[in-house]
């Protein structure tokens, strides 16, 4: 979609539904709440953090896109307090999260492959995670470490090492689960790259010997929030700004 005028919020929402295929996931996706009719800039954020929101308000954008909504499972009493904000300052939200990533080209783990400097191979977990060649060839899980440390600005904790690693199992956020790492390995890969894992997430790739590379939640979905911002501009004809969430960061 290019437009020759300032785009609307529904030109934005209905590109962003088509680009996404919003529509066919039931997880209150999308448009969530409508606010200015132009669109004269579009913020983008990992969380629906009260930074991101306070960032959106000063910078004077119509639309915040967010990769994760404000859930009662995760923002509890603060929901409603972040909605009512959005509202009081006619900011439009829209939320990608499943959408965005399982996209094959724009998801979460190919954009993190590519960042790093991967290349994506083959989707697996019904499209949510993907293998990815590391080009150079066979690298140890320190060289590993320190690329992913250079290049994504973290801080990574790894488990179960190996000298020879050729092939990445990716799914960014919270993917390091033993059902999907499991799957990462018949598909091929002799390693995981995610953003967090739970106790038993990494107990498994200690007994199944799968080094696991953890990179943080906020930091593996980043590059697929400024993938989809870069789109947004380039078809919608409309300025767009990326905010970065330093405390949510440092959460890990």
């Amino acid at each position: 979609m290019r437009v020759s005028r300032t785009p609307t919020i529904r030109d934005v929402s209905a590109y962003l539904d088509g680009l996404l295929d919003t529509k066919r996931l039931d997880e209150g996706l999308g448009l969530l709440s409508c606010g200015k009719n132009r669109v004269d800039l579009v913020c983008g954020a990992v969380n629906l953090s009260f930074h991101a929101i306070q960032q959106t308000i000063r910078e004077e954008a119509s639309l915040l896109i967010c990769h994760h909504a404000a859930w009662p499972s995760t923002d509890a009493d603060l929901v409603d307090k972040k909605l009512d904000l959005l509202r009081e300052h006619d900011i439009s939200l829209y939320v990608s999260h499943d959408s965005l990533d399982m996209h094959p080209t724009l998801g979460t783990a190919p954009c993190l492959a590519r960042t790093i400097g991967w290349k994506p191979r083959q989707l697996f977990c019904d499209g949510l995670g993907v293998i990815a060649d590391i080009s150079t060839g066979p690298l140890s899980s320190r060289t590993i470490v320190d690329t992913l440390n250079q290049t994504l600005g973290t801080s990574v904790l790894s488990v179960c090492d190996s000298d020879a690693i050729s092939r990445v199992g990716i799914i960014a956020g919270w993917g390091a689960r033993p059902e999907w790492m499991a799957q990462a390995r018949a598909s091929g890969a002799d390693a995981f790259l995610s953003g967090e894992a739970i106790h038993f997430g990494k107990l498994y790739c200690l007994e199944a010997q799968l080094p696991l590379f953890l990179a943080g939640h906020y930091t593996t979905e980043l590059p697929a929030i400024r993938v989809l911002l870069e789109n947004i501009g380039q078809n919608c004809g409309v300025k767009t700004e990326l905010i970065l969430d330093p405390d949510s960061a440092n959460l890990f």
